[in-house]
């Protein structure tokens, strides 16, 4: 057993509320799903706060205690009780079990997760001249104002699942920034990443596709495509 998975199971023995309220095989679904959704997580506060947050957004408690069978007090203060501990000890994870699938697809969708959450590969604007000239002078301005897009994620894994895009803008020039690319506030100059290809191609608006779908795959979910959102 590893060190951090004994101090879960500790910490959770040191609470008989908690205890109570949530089997194994839950607690190890919590563990899964918040391993997963991290990124949402990190993009949730400041890209200066490095410590986990105080209190899970709105819309992921809901989320997880709809999935997990527990009340909203009780998934608020499992967080509080291992959040340190996940947050540090546990690394994010791109690896998507079945039942963290089913999960997402049952409960995450509703409340605006998506199996695939998609953002930005950055949190700054790429910009040269678009730099904090006081607090935090010198560093690039920090991007805000998101925008949600639903969309359909072509995976060869798991079929066409739903996902959920986020761009968000630049304070200081109005360039939006998506996940393949950045937009000026012109919106007529279109610029991509550079580095490697992307492992998810942003072909529409509303749909991704992973890069090791083949020609026929993609045919074949098309095919089998559900209307999720």
């Amino acid at each position: 057993m590893s060190e951090s998975v004994a101090s879960i199971l500790g910490l959770v023995a040191s609470n008989p509320a908690i205890a109570h309220a949530i089997s194994f095989s839950s607690l190890s679904l919590f563990i899964d799903l918040i391993v997963y959704l991290k990124p949402i997580l990190s993009w949730s506060q400041s890209p200066y706060k490095f410590s986990p947050p105080s209190f899970l957004p709105d819309n992921l408690q809901t989320f997880l205690a709809s999935a997990l069978n527990i009340s909203l007090p009780i998934c608020s203060e499992l967080w509080t009780l291992l959040r340190d501990v996940l947050w540090l000890s546990l690394p994010s994870s791109k690896s998507l079990s079945g039942r963290v699938v089913e999960s997402l697809i049952q409960f995450g969708v509703r409340h605006g997760i998506g199996v695939y959450n998609l953002y930005p590969p950055t949190r700054n604007c790429l910009r040269t001249g678009c730099k904090y000239l006081r607090r935090h002078a010198g560093d690039q301005r920090v991007l805000e104002q998101p925008i949600t897009t639903n969309a359909v994620y072509f995976s060869r894994e798991h079929g066409p699942v739903p996902a959920v895009s986020h761009s968000l803008r630049c304070p200081q020039c109005h360039a939006r920034y998506y996940p393949n690319y950045w937009i000026d506030s012109a919106g007529d100059s279109r610029t991509y990443y550079e580095g490697p290809t992307p492992t998810a191609i942003h072909v529409t608006t509303h749909v991704f596709i992973d890069d090791n779908v083949t020609a026929n795959e993609l045919c074949h979910q098309i095919n089998k495509d559900k209307a999720y959102w």
